[in-house]
């Protein structure tokens, strides 16, 4: 099938560009008020960014999905996942497309998480999340759950300008004691119904999720995670491009406002299941461990009809498919640290093993669409031949690291990690069984080393980090190609004067060498020898005196291809922007009023891989009201998004791969704590 890439609730505390102490798997305790949000810092390895923080959730400021709050992020950009289908985001020019859920693999089956059920977004660039495992070049993103025992409830009632309803309830009645045997209960429901922009496509969403914990005293503590989703979003086929086949350099040509879909969209079926168990253990004397395991779960049965490619600048061709799909994984985590005041070690091992399997039919090209007169209801699919499609594949990994971290007098402090990590995939795609398609292991490494200067308010620090990822196919000797090599550096500065004040700048480069390309004395065999590289510089400042605060950020990259895995390839990577920007004003007003206003810029991006298509940059601007509502003894939220309602290409990741941002749009909500 065509390779597509790529709506939501309260309470997210968005952690900028930080890891979690040491990037332990334990969950970060992140605290959500209804309305405020108060600073959190999150101690790591690399300090840079980790004072960033909203005081307004993202639900607050209108935000339905994590992609869409990325605007004070250095180097960060939204995705667009399997036609919306899935959470992506791009950071230092890669997709992060594998988030991952209080240190254990999220949903990795066309899954977008319900913000509602989360605390807090932990963003963790270059190396810093090698313990977790296989990440992508740019980074990690871990979501940390909410957790009973805070006892607070809460709910929202939310519509947007589609007249798409959303309600949430977030019951957690009582707090955890201090230590002893206790128990607490959270549970989140939440329900969103009605239709999105363009092609008026449903999309209704339900989700549970209830959180059991127990505590058993002298540190012990069990905390059960269950969930379930049910989603019906038809798969967005995206915007067309009326120049994509182009062959001299030139400015992309949308076709605005529509999507090239079957009306209404085909039928769509979506559920996810998730269990989780996780174990924490804390002694007075510096030891702890936690223990994570989890199993989950998706199963789809979906039609897609729409676009497959460009034919020329007046006709496209169809695609049609129905299918089944069903996707399973099993994940486990554990860690056993000691720590006191001047140094931390800490151990660990996991495993992790996923399972799809997908079986229907499909049409490729068999039918022809009109750019300017769509009409797929005139596509007699019964009619249509079609051929079987299949996929099955197994992927298993696992590894074990060690992490260290240790404070030399007032002013040093070094780390250094090491991860041993094995994987292995086996693939079928015609019926015949599974066969590997991949298989490698190897030793990784994360060092990191901190300045503080005496009696000033500077730090500094340098940190390398180095991964894997998968290579798939064989040398022309019949050996697997051995894995793609990731190596990330960055050095930093900050001057905080004061919580409220802050400045700071970083650089950074990623190189990822051993790309798979073909043999040149064999087409039909590969090498792993292609190699790409990004590079940039990225500035933040926070400023706060009294009622007002300010926070800004900017980023430039380079890219280019060491080594092109084909001859035709421009040195910049498919919608990686090279200028971003963001900067944000808020102010509070007598009476608990809060005014906030946020502008975003994305630079000129290419749409495909040669860089002959060049798409416009764009700058769009939100506007948020936060209003306690006396009478009713709640908070009266308004978000407007997009406010000059602004056409623009809001990701890419080929030239038939491209998508229109939301226009204008407008988040009415009511919060009610009880």
């Amino acid at each position: 099938m065509k390779k597509k890439q790529w709506s939501l609730a309260p309470c997210l505390l968005l952690i900028l560009g930080a890891a979690p102490s040491w990037g332990s798997p334990t969950p970060t305790e992140s605290d959500s008020a209804p309305v405020v949000l108060e600073v959190v810092r999150v101690e790591g390895e690399r300090q840079a960014g980790s004072d960033t923080t909203a005081r307004l959730t993202l639900q607050d400021l209108g935000v339905q999905r994590v992609e869409d709050g990325l605007a004070l992020v250095p180097s960060a950009q939204a995705e667009v996942g399997n036609g919306g289908l899935s959470t992506g985001v791009r950071l230092r020019g890669f997709v992060i497309d594998a988030p991952l859920i209080d240190g254990l693999p999220d949903l990795r089956r066309l899954f977008v998480r319900d913000l509602s059920t989360v605390a807090g977004v932990a963003l963790m660039p270059g190396g810093q999340g090698i313990v977790y495992g296989l990440s992508s070049p740019g980074g990690a993103l871990n979501y940390q759950l909410q957790r009973a025992g805070r006892g607070q409830r809460q709910l929202r009632l939310g519509l947007d300008e589609q007249l798409q309803r959303r309600v949430v309830l977030d019951w957690d009645p009582k707090a955890l004691a201090a230590d002893g045997l206790d128990w607490a209960l959270r549970a989140v429901l939440a329900s969103q119904r009605g239709r999105i922009e363009p092609a008026q496509l449903p999309q209704n969403r339900h989700n549970i999720y209830l959180n059991p914990v127990l505590q058993l005293g002298r540190g012990h503590r069990l905390a059960l995670q269950l969930e379930a989703q049910q989603e019906e979003r038809p798969f967005a086929f995206g915007t067309v491009l009326r120049n994509g086949r182009a062959t001299t350099p030139q400015r992309a040509q949308p076709v605005w406002d529509r999507l090239y879909v079957l009306p209404g969209g085909g039928p769509s079926e979506r559920h996810y299941t998730r269990a989780a168990l996780h174990w924490e253990w804390g002694a007075a004397q510096g030891w702890s461990a936690w223990v994570g395991l989890q199993r989950g779960g998706a199963s789809r049965d979906e039609t897609l009809v729409g676009h497959w490619a460009l034919l020329n600048e007046r006709q496209l061709s169809g695609y049609y498919t129905e299918f089944h799909d069903s996707y399973r994984q099993l994940n486990a985590r554990a860690r056993l640290a000691w720590a006191d005041s001047e140094q931390r070690f800490e151990l660990g091992a996991d495993s992790q093993r996923a399972e799809f399997s997908l079986r229907g039919k499909q049409n490729i090209a068999g039918y022809r669409v009109l750019i300017d007169a769509p009409d797929f209801d005139a596509v007699d699919l019964e009619r249509l031949p079609t051929t079987t499609r299949f996929n099955h594949e197994r992927q298993k990994e696992r590894g074990l690291w060690v992490l260290a971290q240790r404070r030399f007098g007032p002013q040093w402090q070094a780390s250094a990690g090491l991860r041993w990590q094995r994987y292995r995939v086996a693939a079928d795609r015609v019926g015949a069984g599974l066969l590997t398609a991949a298989v490698d292991e190897g030793m990784v490494k994360q060092l990191g080393l901190q300045w503080q200067a005496p009696q000033a308010p500077w730090r500094a620090g340098w940190q390398l980090g180095e991964s894997l990822q998968p290579n798939r196919g064989q040398d022309r000797q019949g050996h697997f190609l051995p894995s793609q090599t990731v190596r990330s550096q960055e050095v930093w500065a900050r001057w905080q004067p004061s919580a409220g004040a802050l400045l700071q700048a970083g650089l950074y480069r990623t190189q990822l060498r051993h790309l798979a390309m073909r043999d040149p004395q064999d087409r039909n065999a590969l090498i792993s020898a292609g190699a790409r590289q990004a590079q940039g510089l990225e500035l933040q400042a926070q400023w706060q005196e009294g009622p007002w605060r300010l926070r800004a950020q900017a980023s430039w990259m380079d890219m280019r291809q060491l080594q092109r895995t084909s001859a035709s390839l421009g040195d910049d990577f498919v919608g990686a922007a090279r200028r971003l920007g963001g900067l944000s004003v808020e102010r509070r007003l007598p009476d608990g009023v809060q005014l906030s206003a946020q502008g975003r810029c994305v630079g000129p991006r290419f749409a495909d891989a040669t860089n002959r298509i060049e798409v416009a940059g764009h700058c769009l601007l939100d506007l948020a009201l936060n209003a306690p509502l006396v009478s009713l003894g709640g908070v009266m939220q308004l978000a407007v998004r997009n406010v000059t309602d602004q056409r623009h290409l809001v990701a890419m990741t080929a030239v038939d791969d491209v998508y229109q941002g939301p226009r204008r749009g407008l988040n009415l909500a009511y919060v009610r704590e009880f």
